[in-house]
């Protein structure tokens, strides 16, 4: 069987799961070619069942049949940009509070967050962050994680098809992030994920009126200087652009890098123009918490987010727990020296086996992924090639990447490599069974490939039979 068949029956399925289909079929419509009956959705509706993510059905499917002791042929994803590696401290820590020992718990409180939480916070952001300079309290907001923060801002912002400039490659979920409700347009720069103002200066026009970056990068892992963020900072200023600097990997950096963040470029005097997004989702392993916040000085803004801040309010149960594992400031030293311990192994691990395969990747700096490129290995040099890759790698080596293209890459091949959702052990059995993709594509090439012949091929002492991965005897 002709794995070109293989790949467009494959790809053709993977396709038909995102939707992509629903364009061309006009079943859900009537007779008259108008109004689209099944649901009586509105179009902002209709506009909103689209996928959160490119790949979402993938990673479903992790979830579905994971790879585990028991099931060992199971799938193993590395798309999620989530640190598991310490679960089992963050539960040992929450077990001990008690957030339900006030009857105010039960009450409605200001929908930009309870004082304990910004308090215990911005203590937080200026003890382990930031260099000389503090944040208020009163300049921290708490929002449904930080794509509630991010969609607060585009909305109040911006107005509807203003446009957004972001450094590409970019976290594939910025694009629902910013266009589902707010429907603002994002344009991404190629520039390697780190902008310059010569490249805002190229891109700018009357539409412009958000500047996003996220700092460490998504998904280079690359850290801004000092320098780069002062001209940006400057030039939105004066453009009179709003800046949104998305912090979230902030404490993620591996030791012997240095971070600094755009509040403390600014002095700690943010204006009008500059905003700060974090959550508890990355640096402290929460993403399923919910809870995320805005730092911003803009007085507008924040009388506009105690109001539409009812809609993304995060439960004061869920508010008081995290004050209070955050105001034990032993404790997030050594979860926070822990986490970046194991995020620089698992990264490390990682580029090791790029560095085996021969492929190109960035370092990362901080953060919990590898940018790899795998452009080498597409049966062409095309989206379509990096499609039938990114199948392949699913259906014959159990392994879900981020593809460039949901990141806005300038070439096909570039994916993410999440390092941090796995247990170390997993993470080396999913980097073995990328490594056996790699080497049968080599071997055999695209035209000449059968599916079936991939099980006779043997990679680091790892060999396939059926859908199951065997160590070699």
């Amino acid at each position: 069987m002709s794995i070109y068949f293989y790949i467009s029956i494959s790809t053709y399925l993977l396709l038909k799961q995102r939707n992509f289909e629903s364009q061309f079929d006009r079943s859900g419509q009537d007779d008259g070619g108008g109004e689209e009956q099944e649901g009586r959705m509105s179009k902002r509706g209709k506009a909103s069942q689209s996928p959160i993510l490119p790949y979402i059905s993938s990673f479903l499917a992790c979830l579905e049949n994971p790879y585990g002791p028991e099931n060992q042929s199971g799938l193993i994803s590395l798309c999620v940009a989530e640190n598991k590696l310490l679960h089992s401290m963050l539960v040992e820590r929450l077990s001990k509070t008690n957030p339900y020992k006030t009857p105010n718990i039960f009450s409605y409180n200001s929908m930009t967050g309870l004082p304990r939480l910004t308090s215990s916070i911005s203590s937080l952001y200026s003890r382990k962050v930031l260099r000389g300079t503090t944040v208020e309290k009163s300049d921290c907001m708490i929002t449904c994680g930080a794509a509630g923060g991010l969609e607060h801002l585009a909305f109040l912002l911006a107005e509807e098809n203003d446009t957004v400039l972001i450094p590409s490659p970019y976290y594939a979920a910025f694009s629902n992030d910013l266009g589902v409700r707010a429907k603002l347009n994002l344009k991404g720069i190629d520039c390697g994920g780190i902008i310059g103002v010569d490249g805002l200066e190229e891109s700018y026009d009357y539409r412009v009126k958000i500047v996003l970056i996220t700092n460490p990068h998504n998904p280079t892992g690359r850290i801004y200087s000092v320098e780069e963020l002062k001209e940006i900072v400057e030039w939105c200023r004066r453009m009179k652009v709003h800046l949104i600097v998305d912090e979230i990997y902030c404490m993620s950096v591996f030791k012997g890098r240095n971070f600094t963040s755009v509040i403390d470029v600014c002095d700690g005097s943010l204006g009008d123009y500059v905003h700060v997004i974090w959550a508890m989702s990355k640096d402290f392993g929460s993403s399923g918490s919910r809870i995320g916040c805005i730092f911003s000085a803009n007085s507008s803004l924040k009388k506009s987010l105690s109001n539409v801040g009812v809609f993304t309010s995060v439960p004061n149960c869920v508010q008081e727990a995290y004050a209070e594992i955050l105001e034990d400031e032993k404790w997030v030293d050594e979860y926070l020296d822990e986490s970046v311990n194991q995020l620089k192994e698992g990264c490390e691990i990682v580029e090791g086996y790029l560095r085996k395969l021969g492929l190109e990747y960035v370092e990362a700096e901080g953060g919990m992924f590898v940018w790899a490129n795998f452009g080498c290995l597409l049966p062409e040099d095309s989206w379509e090639g990096e499609e039938a890759f990114t199948v392949l790698m699913f259906e014959e080596g159990g392994v879900v990447l981020t593809p460039g293209q949901s990141q806005g890459a300038s070439s096909p091949g570039w994916y993410r490599i999440c390092y941090a959702w796995n247990p170390i052990p997993v993470l080396e059995v999913a980097m073995e069974r990328l490594s056996y993709v790699v080497e049968v594509v080599r071997e055999r090439g695209w035209v000449d490939l059968d599916v079936e012949d991939m099980d006779e091929v043997t990679v680091g002492g790892v060999r396939r039979r059926g859908s199951s991965w065997i160590g070699d005897s």
